[in-house]
């Protein structure tokens, strides 16, 4: 009998032991940009993204924000398109510039790129570009986005650019269009259907 119960328990241990491989370790740096990093860190296989979260998650993956000069900023709103452009100039610190943020984030995939541009313009102060940077990466943001000097002295130019009374309070929503003469302000946070109508409604 005892010989009987110590194969028997032989034979478990190799069960055992057989079935306890090692987790295979995952090259998070060679990870594909399909293969998404969760905030949790979670790895999940492509196959388990709908279409929508890999277009985001390839976009998002290594996105940081880019130091811009006002006269850069300028130059660019100056731009003569037919698009229409989407300015959210934004802060860290306040609760409906990030709402927007990611609102103006969903509203990029419904309207089409061809007739529409979104671009976050970011006012904290540069020495938090890094913490700006982790931001954009744990939110998937997948907007460009640019960080410009408040502090520079030609900052006021901005607002002589969009031809309108800006008192530098955030959230700042412009909207131009060159081409047709759009040239819109709003200095308040929208839901998202709300934006969706206004933004549609220009690009048509």
């Amino acid at each position: 009998m005892r010989f009987i119960l110590a194969i028997l328990s032989l034979f478990l241990c190799l069960s055992s032991c057989k079935n306890d491989k090692t987790p295979e370790k995952i090259d998070y740096d060679n990870i594909d940009p399909i293969d998404a990093a969760r905030p949790n860190g979670v790895v999940l296989p492509s196959q388990e993204l709908s279409a929508e979260d890999k277009i985001k998650l390839a976009m998002a993956k290594g996105r940081t924000a880019s130091p811009i000069s006002v006269d850069s900023l300028v130059a660019k709103i100056n731009n003569s398109s037919e698009k229409l452009f989407v300015y959210h100039f934004w802060k860290m610190d306040k609760p409906d510039c990030l709402k927007m943020n990611k609102r103006l984030s969903k509203l990029s995939h419904e309207i089409s790129t061809k007739k529409l541009y979104i671009e976050l313009i970011n006012l904290d102060d540069t020495t938090r570009l890094n913490q700006l940077n982790t931001y954009i990466r744990e939110e998937n943001i997948t907007l460009n986005t640019v960080q410009v000097d408040t502090k520079a002295e030609n900052f006021s130019l901005i607002e002589k650019t969009f031809k309108l009374r800006w008192n530098g309070e955030v959230p700042a929503l412009f909207l131009i269009n060159h081409s047709n003469g759009t040239n819109l302000h709003y200095q308040k946070a929208f839901e998202y259907d709300e934006l969706y109508a206004i933004i549609q409604s220009l690009t048509i």
